[in-house]
């Protein structure tokens, strides 16, 4: 007995470039969107400039021995009664 399997069929060079075309813009995609995803709060082809992104000022706070961040608190939001009242502090964007 033969096995009947079928003869591959080779694709016209057309749609071979065609399909490597479109995986290759697949695959760029996939590639930019992970390079935007780990970027640190900044545009995907900017400039960077690492001191205002909530991390970095976590560092900068453990690196000056302490577990806050490394940020200036503003003088409104210290006169408050109760700072954590979501009400009270919305002016300042504590809550989105």
């Amino acid at each position: 007995m033969q096995d009947a399997s079928p003869a591959p069929i080779a694709l016209p060079p057309r749609n071979r470039f065609a399909r490597a075309a479109v995986l290759a813009a697949a695959f760029a995609a996939v590639i930019a969107f992970y390079a935007w995803d780990v970027s640190p709060g900044r545009p995907l082809f900017g400039t960077f400039d690492g001191d205002g992104t909530y991390y970095n000022r976590l560092v900068k706070g453990f690196r000056s021995g302490h577990l806050s961040l490394q940020a200036e608190v503003p003088a409104g939001l210290m006169a408050l009664e109760d700072p954590y009242d979501p009400k009270q502090n919305a002016p300042f964007g504590m809550h989105a």
